[in-house]
């Protein structure tokens, strides 16, 4: 993540989804020793950002192919701050397939840790 005129810093970042809004996915940021961030954003977002830049709102979905192939680049706004994640796409690519039947009643929605860039 980074955020405006810092340095990268190495997050933790968990993908999941929540019964209230089966068409939501929760991105949870952490750092060791800081409390937790959660985002929700929408999975129809997340999906269309693996093909082509998406905005909904604060947060803009894309990849750069040609920069950072293998990368889903996150930007989240809110006022005038803004940070950007960067995710493995395998890992993006393995939480929306494993996360595409719904959930049955009182079930569980899958969650996906992703791994270090």
């Amino acid at each position: 993540m980074r955020l405006p005129g810092e340095v990268p810093v190495v997050l933790s970042a968990t993908l999941r989804g929540a019964a209230a809004a089966p068409d939501a996915v929760l991105l949870s940021l952490s750092a060791p020793g800081a409390r937790s961030v959660t985002w929700s954003l929408s999975r129809a977002l997340l999906a269309d950002g693996l093909r082509r830049p998406a905005r909904l709102d604060g947060v803009t979905v894309r990849t750069r192919p040609v920069t950072h192939p293998r990368m889903v680049h996150i930007t989240l706004r809110r006022d005038a701050a803004a940070a950007s994640v960067a995710l493995p796409l395998r890992d993006v690519e393995r939480y929306l397939r494993d996360s595409a039947a719904p959930a049955a009643p009182g079930g569980r929605f899958p969650t996906s840790e992703a791994s270090p860039a």
